[in-house]
């Protein structure tokens, strides 16, 4: 974590993406509702400005419910490029709601999408 912290100008990431998803690369975001560090909401407002082939119809997709073992886990915005909202998690959500976090990174390693409830 130091090493981020080197330069006194941080470096934004949000020019990588959009070549990555134009070539058809899938990109998961995940994002804490409770992280005060990189909050959900200025996480998806960047994904809404990103330039990429997609961009007008991703600004289209309404967030649905997330459920995980039957509970409210959080909500997805899924199309090509992602970004949801994990419910009771901070900045490293996965410590903070792991059998949620590994749910959703079953089912996107699965290819699968990531609002469907079905454990398999």
């Amino acid at each position: 974590m130091r090493t981020c912290q080197w330069t006194s100008w941080p470096t934004s990431a949000a020019p990588s993406p959009p070549p990555l998803m134009d070539a058809g690369v899938r990109v998961l975001l995940l994002h804490g509702d409770r992280d005060i560090i990189c909050n959900w909401l200025g996480a998806e407002r960047m994904l809404d400005a990103l330039r990429w082939v997609r961009a007008a119809e991703w600004r289209g997709v309404t967030p649905v419910n997330l459920t995980v073992s039957g509970a409210a886990a959080g909500t997805v915005r899924q199309l090509g490029p992602l970004a949801f909202r994990l419910y009771d998690a901070g900045h490293i959500a996965v410590m903070d709601q792991p059998g949620a976090a590994m749910a959703l990174m079953r089912r996107f390693a699965a290819g699968r999408a990531l609002a469907d409830p079905a454990e398999r």
